[in-house]
């Protein structure tokens, strides 16, 4: 199966990066396999929300997966919430039960997309003190473990 992609736009509040401090991928990078649009699918196999900067992280995990994954870039959760519900629920499949969020920051309050048997994946300590990538290998914020935290939960 092939991954399904999708990106959201929130107008009339739009939610758009203006600098970072991470290095973040381009869009054509990120998304040049786009082949799909999420909101059309009907049964996805997951929900994957990432929060802005994991896009590009996200798209290479679900590339790696052999499951139908609807990405979700979710940069700003307030102006998500203020989304129109027919526009949400057409995005957000309630027939998909499996939903991960990813965010190289704490995981609390994603519980509110992912749902009590989620899996939410980030970084809920503080204190490391190196290069990023550096203190997200020793933190097991690396593409191969979280792909393969993903996939276990897909299994399960």
């Amino acid at each position: 199966m092939v991954p399904i992609y999708s990106c959201s736009i929130f107008w009339p509040n739009l939610a758009i990066f203006i600098s970072s401090k991470s290095k973040l991928a381009s869009e054509e990078r990120a998304f040049k396999d786009d082949t799909s649009n999420a909101a059309e699918e009907d049964n996805p196999d997951a929900i994957l929300f990432a929060s802005g900067s994991e896009a590009h992280l996200a798209v290479e995990i679900c590339n790696e997966i052999n499951k139908k994954i609807q990405i979700i870039n979710l940069p700003c959760w307030e102006l998500f919430e203020k989304q129109d519900k027919k526009y949400v629920s057409s995005i957000m499949s309630s027939n998909c039960r499996k939903r991960i969020s990813l965010e190289a920051g704490i995981t609390t309050g994603w519980q509110k997309f992912t749902g009590i048997d989620g899996l939410n994946i980030g970084i809920n300590e503080f204190g490391a003190s190196a290069p990023g990538k550096d203190v997200a290998k020793h933190l097991g914020f690396v593409k191969e473990k979280i792909t393969s935290l993903i996939e276990d939960y897909l299994n399960e």
